[in-house]
Formats: C-alpha cells, sequence, structure tokens
C-alpha cells in the first residue's frame, strides 16, 4: 500500500514538473493537426471567405469606375463600403490564416503587428456597418424625403460621409490604444483582434455601440421607407406621362432600397450573433468552437454583398459584364502590342544580319 502511495505521488510529481516546463503553443502547425477536426473547416470557411471577398469586392470597385450608369452618391457609398470589406477578406482574414498556421509565438514576436492588425480589423468592420447605415439615410432621403435628396447627397457631401465612416471607425478603437480594452492574440479565434476579456465595460460598449444600436436604427429607417412606399403608391397617377416616369422612378428607387435592406439584413444575421457572444462569455466559458464560427460567419458578411448586388440591382449586373468586357479588351490590347514589338524587334534583328 506504501509503495502504491509513493508511486502515486511520484507520477503526481512527474505532471506536476510537466505542466510547469511545457506550455501549450496555440495555433502553428503542430497545434492544427492536433485539432484538426475544429480548425481545418474553420481554416477553409476562412480562406473561402479571403477569395470570395477579394474577387467580389474587387468586381464591385470595378464595375463602378468602369460604369457611367453606377456613377451616383448611392453607389460611392457602395464603394467605400467595398473597399471597406475588401479591407477585411484581403488584410484581416490573410492575417487570421497566418494565425492558424504560425501560432502565437509568431505574433508575440511581433506585438506591433498583432496591434495593427486587430485595429485593421475593428476599424474595417465598423466602417462596413457605418456604410450601410449611411446607405439606409440615403434611401430614406431619397424615397421619403425626395425634395431635399439633391442638396443633402451632392458628390462632396457624400465623399464627406465616406469618410466619416471612417473617422467612427478608428474612433470605435481608440479606447483600446489608450487603455481601455486592447489587442491580442485570441487563443480560440486564433487571430490578432480586440481584446474581449481586457474591460468588461468595452466588451459591453463595443457590441452595443457599433452592432445593436446602429442595426436598431437602420431598421427604423426602412420600416419608415416600406411604409412611405405603401401610401406613395397611391398618390403616383400612372394615366398621364409624368405620372408614369415618377412611377418608374419610384419603382426603381424602391428595388434598390429592397437590396440595401437585403445587404442589411444579411449584415445583421451575421453580426449579432457575434456581438451576443463576445457580451455573454465574459468569463471565456464558451467553447471555442462558438468563438471560432461566429467570428467566421461575422467576417463572412464582406464576402457575400457583391452577390446580393447582381440578384437585386440590374445596373450592378451589366456593370460587372462591362467590367469584364474592359479588362477582357485590356488583355487582347496588351496582347497585341507585345506581338507587335517583337515583331519589330524581329525585323530589326534581321536588317543588322
Amino acid at each position: 500500500m506504501t509503495n502504491l502511495l509513493n508511486l502515486t505521488q511520484n507520477q503526481s510529481l512527474v505532471l506536476t514538473h510537466f505542466n510547469e516546463t511545457h506550455t501549450i503553443e496555440y495555433g502553428g502547425i503542430v497545434f492544427f493537426i492536433l485539432n484538426l477536426g475544429d480548425y481545418l473547416p474553420y481554416s477553409l470557411l476562412v480562406l473561402s471567405a479571403t477569395l470570395a471577398g477579394l474577387l467580389g469586392n474587387l468586381l464591385i470597385i470595378g464595375a463602378v469606375i468602369c460604369t457611367k450608369e453606377l456613377h451616383s452618391s448611392t453607389n460611392m457609398l457602395v464603394f467605400n463600403l467595398a473597399l471597406a470589406d475588401l479591407v477585411v477578406s484581403c488584410f484581416v482574414d490573410t492575417f487570421t490564416l497566418v494565425g492558424i498556421l504560425q501560432g502565437k509565438r509568431f505574433f508575440d514576436g511581433r506585438p506591433i503587428l498583432c496591434h495593427f492588425v486587430g485595429g485593421i480589423c475593428l476599424v474595417a468592420c465598423e466602417t462596413s456597418l457605418m456604410n450601410i447605415g449611411f446607405l439606409a439615410i440615403n434611401r430614406y432621403i431619397h424615397i421619403c424625403h425626395h425634395t431635399h435628396y439633391n442638396r443633402m447627397f451632392t458628390a462632396k457631401k457624400t465623399i464627406f460621409y465616406c469618410a466619416i465612416t471612417w473617422f467612427i471607425g478608428i474612433s470605435i478603437d481608440l479606447p483600446n490604444l489608450l487603455g481601455w480594452g486592447g489587442h491580442y492574440y485570441d487563443l480560440k479565434t486564433l487571430n490578432c483582434v480586440w481584446n474581449r476579456l481586457a474591460s468588461f465595460s468595452y466588451t459591453l460598449f463595443f457590441p452595443l455601440s457599433s452592432i445593436v444600436i446602429p442595426c436598431v436604427l437602420i431598421a427604423v429607417c426602412y420600416i419608415r421607407i416600406f411604409m412611405y412606399s405603401r401610401t406613395a403608391k397611391l398618390k403616383v397617377a400612372p394615366s398621364e406621362k409624368s405620372g408614369k416616369s415618377k412611377s418608374n422612378d419610384f419603382k426603381k428607387s424602391l428595388k434598390i432600397a429592397k437590396g440595401l435592406f437585403a445587404s442589411f439584413m444579411l449584415f445583421t444575421a451575421c453580426w449579432v450573433p457575434y456581438g451576443l457572444v463576445v457580451m455573454t462569455d465574459y468569463h471565456d466559458h464558451y467553447p471555442r468552437t462558438v468563438h471560432m464560427y461566429t467570428m467566421v460567419v461575422a467576417h463572412f458578411n464582406s464576402a457575400l454583398n457583391p452577390i446580393l448586388y447582381a440578384a437585386f440591382n440590374p445596373a450592378f449586373q451589366r456593370g460587372y459584364r462591362n467590367f469584364f468586357r474592359v479588362l477582357l479588351l485590356k488583355g487582347k490590347k496588351e496582347a497585341s502590342i507585345s506581338s507587335k514589338t517583337q515583331t519589330m524587334n524581329v525585323s530589326v534583328v534581321t536588317n543588322n544580319h
């Protein structure tokens, strides 16, 4: 019996010594393989969001630049939204993959990079929502207060509104740089983000001010739009020429509003679960899969907007085709110039001989 007790004590000492001298390395290839069931599908989703967001948002940016039909104040905001989403997809999601495959040690040796990635993540995501908010206001003014629209959404003012969205995003993250909150390598999602465990007050402030309250205000705008549309349809007299023109303009504007409302609903569906999780799990008791998948779903929002625009707005369908046509013509032109250059070089060589 004494020998058995001694053996148990020795084993306990060995385990204690092992735990004191060995720490878990979060992230990296070994950690990835040991937790393949969790992190393989997670990594594939992040990779999919990165590629889809890159291609889709470049498509929006290219379509708006190349298509005169899309040159409007509304689409200036859409362009700005695509820029913010492109930052999330290309920069933030790429560094999430780095965090998964390289691990915590990679960012421990580069603390400034981790702060930068975490800050850019929060700023770009917040800017994305603010653009959706300004788009809701844009449609509300255009439909419900049409006489004020041209004065409120000139090109210069819309550029100013776009700048405000980035300013708000930076302002929301600023407390993390001043000691209220912070940025860190999250041991569950394996990426650099704002520190949801540093300050409970900031953990409540961020989702409430950045997700919940803006979503409620945007929802109010769209409710007012659809309530107004029900009564406005009765006021337009389609029997007259001017009445038909007004009716067509109204229908077109309402269709755009429906597409932007779908974009808002998508944002809400993607981001509200994330907000609820970070607010209710301040003590970090939830399984890592809950944090992983709510975060990747939130980031996937940045990759899905281009599909919605194509589905609800025929002008964007034409814009996408136009952008592909421009790329194709540019490729043919460059190939033609290259061919002519090669022909000239061959001719010069032949003449010299």
